[in-house]
């Protein structure tokens, strides 16, 4: 079938993480076998693993009931619908101070990275601004790159526009006269070409436009290909149970330490750090934006994470 090259592959993941227990993602299939049909007819030279995109975009349609439910939210949501991994949020108003390594370590990674520009209102949604950015508009960060320049040092991002056009025009942008000063067999290695929807821009003006970074982490299972710097994952399913665990936040000081709980010793070290080990946390909710129809949407949940000291000694930290 039209979906086996690309879509097999990986449909465990699609279903484990997107597919509500009562659905499967053979059922989805049928669902959509017509809609599948007309794409093969349509597009029959293109390679499936470029044509499976609509056919699973049908899939998301179908699982969470209307494209109205699909309108809006957040980039990391699509991400971990289709592949499983897990997302994190970097407020770009108040970023950490290795914003850039942080990036840089994720695109090593392969982790799936998007940026975009909020909005206080609907109507300037998708609107352009004056340096040919788009409002509330998913845009992937691709690349990275460093280099010193004039004795300081340049850092640079590279972005993709999904719509394949509408670039950024400020400085280091295709036409920008700050690649003369770069060895033109350089800015042949950049890909620095005319408008195709990517762009390099540093990162002083990513952060001066830019609202939101949403990072994907992709799990050992998620990987197609073996990754040169792979990392360890853990799964644990849970619910809040009224007058069990439902401790509440922390306003409930008397009921908050029922919540559940988790203890974590990290022991191994980073490759690229001095002496530190990362652990990433992400809490998520399966199925919720399938309850739009019903008039729900996301529940408000948190976590708090806390320094554990074990016999005089720091356990956790």
């Amino acid at each position: 079938m039209f979906i086996d090259a690309a879509g097999t592959a990986s449909h465990e993941v699609f279903e484990r993480h997107a597919i509500a227990k009562s659905h499967s993602f053979c059922d989805a299939c049928r669902s959509n076998v017509r809609s599948g049909e007309a794409v093969r007819q349509d597009r029959r030279n293109i390679v499936n693993k470029v044509a499976i995109i609509p056919f699973l975009s049908e899939i998301e349609v179908w699982l969470n009931g209307s494209y109205e439910a699909l309108d809006g939210g957040f980039i990391n949501e699509a991400f971990v619908d289709f592949t499983g991994g897990l997302d994190e949020t970097i407020d770009l108003n108040a970023p950490p101070p290795n914003l850039f390594h942080l990036i840089q370590k994720a695109v090593k990674k392969r982790s799936l990275l998007g940026a975009s520009i909020e909005i206080q209102n609907q109507f300037y949604r998708e609107n352009v601004t004056p340096q040919g950015l788009v409002k509330a508009h998913a845009y992937s960060i691709i690349a990275t790159f460093e280099m010193e320049l004039n004795g300081r040092k340049i850092k640079l991002l590279r972005l993709r526009n999904p719509w394949g056009k509408v670039e950024w025009t400020g400085p280091w942008c295709d036409n920008s006269p700050s690649w003369s000063q770069v060895d033109f067999a350089l800015r042949k290695q950049l890909q620095v070409r005319g408008e195709d929807g990517e762009f390099w821009i540093q990162m002083e003006d990513f952060l001066r436009f830019f609202n939101i970074l949403e990072v994907c982490n992709l799990t050992p299972d998620s990987l197609m290909e073996d990754c040169p710097h792979p990392w360890n994952t853990n799964t644990f399913l849970g619910r809040w149970v009224i007058g069990h665990n439902a401790g509440g936040c922390r306003n409930n000081i008397g009921t908050f330490w029922t919540n559940p709980q988790f203890l974590v010793n990290l022991t191994e070290e980073d490759e690229d750090t001095h002496g530190m080990c990362t652990l990433l946390v992400s809490l998520m909710q399966r199925n919720r934006r399938q309850q739009r129809s019903r008039g729900q949407d996301f529940l408000t949940v948190g976590f708090e994470i806390y320094q554990v000291r074990y016999g005089g000694h720091i356990f956790m930290q």
